[in-house]
C-alpha cells in the first residue's frame, strides 16, 4: 500500500506527515562554488537555484495532491490537473532525488522524497483504464500526452532504479502504468493513423517503450513495437525526407521534439538488431535537410527555410543549440551529413570553457525563474544526460561543411517533387552569386507561404528569408488593399532551363546548367523570374495597383539602405524600375539577423532585380 495512503489515514503519524512538507530551503550557490559542478554539468545551476521553487510548489491536500502547481512547463493557460504534461517535471524530481553529487542538497531528501511520491501517485490518478492521458482538457485523452508520457516516464523510472530508497509498491504501479500506456498507443490503429500526420508525437513512444524494454524485458512490447517501427519507415517519412507534421514539412518538430525521441530511442537500440529502423530514416532526413538551411558567414549556425513549416516559426539553428545533451545527433558517428549540425570536439570544448567563464563572472547569481514562461523549467534538461553521445573531430566537421547545397563550388539546379501531391521544392546554386531556395504547388497548411522562401549571398551569408504564419512576412506579391500575397495559397510555375521545357517527375530531378526561368500566374497577372548567373531578375504584369514584398535579413543593428530605385545592404542590392519603394515592419527572430520588410508599390508592371 502506497506511504501517502497511511500518512493520510492513521492520525498518529500526522506529525511526521507535517514534518515532510517542511518548506525545502534554496540551494545556495554561493557555498556551493561553481567548481562543484564539472563542465558537462554548466547547464545546472540555474536549475539548481531553483529546484526548491518547484518542489514546494507541489500540492499538499486534496484531490489533486501531488499536482505540480508552478507554472513553468508548457502553456500558462494549460497548467491545470488535467494536464499530464504538467507532470513531467517528475523527471526533475527523481534527477535531484537521485544524484549524489557535491552541488545538489536535495539528494535522498526525506521531504523531497514525499513530494515525489506524491507526484508519481497523481500521475497514476491522471490515466484512463485503457491507459490515455489528456493534456487540453479534462479525460481528453490524446496521442501527445501519452506518448510524451511514456518518454519522461521511462527515464524517470531509470534515475529510479538505483537511486535512494522510494516505496517499493508505487514503483510498481508506476511501471505497470508506464507498460499499459506503451501497449495502449502500439495497439492503437487509429492513434498510428494520427502519427501519420504527427510523427512527432507518435515518436515519443519509440523512446518510451525503448526505455521499457530496457528495465523490463517484454516479448510482447518488443514484437509489437517492431511491427510498427517496420510500418512507420513507409507511413511517417515523406519520400524526399521530412517526417510529417501536420501533414507536411516542419523545422520545428523535426529538429526538436523528433530529433529528442531518436536520441533517446537511440541510446537503447544503437548495438541491436532495431537500430536501423532509426539509421536510415534519419540519414533520409539529413539528406532532406542539408537543401534546406542557408549557412551563417561566420558558420555559427544556419537559417532555415522556415516558410514551409506547418506547425512552428523555428528560422534558426544555432551549432550550439541545445548544449550540452541536446546538441545534434549522436547518429552523426555514423551519418556525415549530421555532422554538419553540431559543435565538434574542439568546439564543444571552447563553448565549455567560455561557459564556465560567463557564469563566473556572475556568480552566484542566475538569471530569475520566469514563472509564467513555457520552458521556465524544462524536464528536457535532464531527459538526456545518461544517454550516449558522441562528438566528430574537426576535420570531420568540416568535411560534413562541404556536402552543403548552399556552399556548394558548382552550379546546380535541383527539384524534389513529392509523389502523389502538388508540392515541390527548386534548389539553384551560383557559386559566384548565390542560393536559391523556392516552393511550389499548393500549401499544406494555411500557415506555409510559397514562392521564394529562402535567399543566401555567397559573399554575405543569407539575405531573404519568408516566414509562416503570417503574409506580413512572405516574399510575394499581393493587390493592393489585401493582406495575403498570391503565394500563400497556391504556385503553379513552369520551368524553362536554356529555352527547354522541364518535365518535372516525382523524386529528385537534375535540370540541366544555365539560366532557369519560372512563370506562374498572379491571379489575372503572371509573374516571371529568370535565375541568371550573376543575379536572379523579376518581372511582374498585373492589373491594377499591386505590392511587391520581400522579407530581407540585415544583420542586427544594420540598416537596409533605401536610395532612387535601390535598397540593400552589404553588397546585396535589390535594384527595381517603376516602383514606389518603402520600408515596411521589421521583426526581431533567432539569430544574428533580423527581418526588414522592403515593399516595392507600382501599377500594371514591375520589374526589378536582385544583385549579389
Amino acid at each position: 500500500m502506497l506511504l501517502a495512503f497511511f500518512l493520510v489515514l492513521r492520525p498518529g503519524l500526522q506529525p511526521l506527515r507535517a514534518q515532510f512538507w517542511d518548506v525545502i530551503p534554496p540551494a545556495d550557490l554561493g557555498k556551493i562554488g561553481l567548481d562543484a559542478f564539472a563542465d558537462n554539468e554548466l547547464d545546472l545551476p540555474y536549475y539548481v537555484a531553483h529546484f526548491h521553487e518547484l518542489a514546494t510548489s507541489i500540492e499538499r491536500d486534496g484531490p489533486n495532491r501531488g499536482f505540480i502547481v508552478a507554472p513553468v512547463w508548457g502553456k500558462l493557460e494549460e497548467n491545470k490537473p488535467y494536464n499530464a504534461r504538467v507532470m513531467e517535471n517528475i523527471l526533475s524530481l527523481a534527477f535531484f532525488y537521485t544524484q549524489n553529487r557535491p552541488w545538489n542538497p536535495f539528494y535522498n531528501s526525506p521531504q523531497l522524497r514525499f513530494r515525489l511520491e506524491a507526484a508519481l501517485s497523481f500521475w497514476l490518478s491522471r490515466q484512463s483504464p485503457e491507459g490515455m492521458f489528456s493534456e487540453h482538457g479534462e479525460k481528453q485523452w490524446s496521442l501527445g500526452a501519452t506518448a510524451s508520457a511514456t518518454k519522461f516516464m521511462g527515464e524517470t523510472l531509470h534515475y529510479l532504479k538505483d537511486g535512494p530508497a522510494l516505496n517499493e509498491d508505487l514503483l510498481q504501479q508506476v511501471a505497470q502504468a508506464d507498460r499499459k500506456a506503451i501497449l495502449a498507443l502500439l495497439y492503437g490503429a487509429e492513434l498510428y493513423e494520427e502519427g501519420k500526420q504527427f510523427t512527432g508525437a507518435y515518436s515519443d513512444l519509440w523512446a518510451g517503450a525503448l526505455a521499457y524494454l530496457d528495465l523490463h524485458p517484454d516479448d510482447e512490447i518488443r514484437k509489437t513495437l517492431e511491427t510498427r517501427l517496420i510500418s512507420s519507415l513507409r507511413d511517417f517519412q515523406n519520400p524526399v525526407g521530412y517526417f510529417y507534421e501536420a501533414g507536411g514539412p516542419d523545422f520545428g518538430s523535426n529538429l526538436g521534439v523528433q530529433s529528442s525521441s531518436i536520441r533517446m530511442a537511440w541510446n537503447y537500440a544503437r548495438g541491436t538488431s532495431l537500430e536501423k529502423y532509426f539509421l536510415e530514416p534519419l540519414r533520409e532526413y539529413y539528406i532532406w535537410l542539408v537543401w534546406n538551411v542557408a549557412l551563417e558567414n561566420d558558420r555559427g549556425g544556419y537559417y532555415l527555410n522556415a516558410a514551409i513549416s506547418t506547425t512552428s516559426e523555428k528560422s534558426w539553428l544555432a551549432l550550439d543549440e541545445g548544449m550540452p545533451y541536446r546538441n545534434g545527433t549522436p547518429l552523426a558517428e555514423q551519418i556525415r551529413l549530421a555532422r554538419a549540425f553540431e559543435l565538434d570536439k574542439a568546439a564543444y570544448d571552447k563553448w565549455l570553457k567560455s561557459r564556465r567563464l560567463v557564469l563566473a563572472r556572475a556568480w552566484p547569481k542566475v538569471p530569475d525563474l520566469e514563472v509564467g514562461s513555457p520552458e521556465a523549467y524544462s524536464p528536457y534538461t535532464f531527459l538526456h544526460r545518461r544517454h550516449y553521445d558522441w562528438r566528430a573531430e574537426e576535420a570531420l566537421f568540416r568535411d560534413a561543411l562541404t556536402t552543403l547545397p548552399c556552399t556548394d563550388p558548382h552550379p546546380f539546379n535541383h527539384i524534389k517533387k513529392e509523389p502523389g501531391r502538388n508540392a515541390l521544392y527548386f534548389f539553384a546554386n551560383r557559386p559566384t552569386a548565390y542560393y536559391f531556395a523556392f516552393a511550389a504547388g499548393e500549401a499544406i497548411r494555411p500557415r506555409q507561404t510559397l514562392g521564394l522562401t529562402m535567399l543566401r549571398s555567397q559573399r554575405d551569408g543569407p539575405v531573404m528569408l519568408g516566414q509562416p504564419g503570417t503574409g506580413a512576412f512572405a516574399w510575394g506579391t499581393r493587390p493592393k488593399g489585401s493582406e495575403d500575397v498570391y503565394e500563400s495559397t497556391r504556385v503553379a510555375p513552369v520551368f524553362t532551363s536554356d529555352k527547354v521545357g522541364v518535365v518535372i517527375k516525382d523524386g529528385p530531378n537534375s535540370m540541366a546548367e544555365g539560366d532557369v526561368v519560372l512563370s506562374y500566374p498572379l491571379g489575372a497577372g503572371t509573374k516571371t523570374i529568370t535565375l541568371r548567373r550573376d543575379r536572379i531578375d523579376v518581372e511582374i504584369r498585373h492589373p491594377g495597383a499591386f505590392i511587391e514584398q520581400l522579407p530581407l535579413l540585415p544583420k542586427g543593428g544594420q540598416s537596409v539602405d533605401l536610395k532612387g530605385s535601390s535598397a540593400g545592404f552589404d553588397r546585396f542590392k535589390v535594384e527595381f524600375k517603376g516602383a514606389k519603394a518603402s520600408l515596411g515592419e521589421s521583426r526581431e527572430i533567432d539569430g544574428p539577423r533580423k527581418l526588414q520588410l522592403l515593399l516595392l508599390e507600382a501599377a500594371g508592371t514591375l520589374s526589378y532585380s536582385l544583385r549579389f
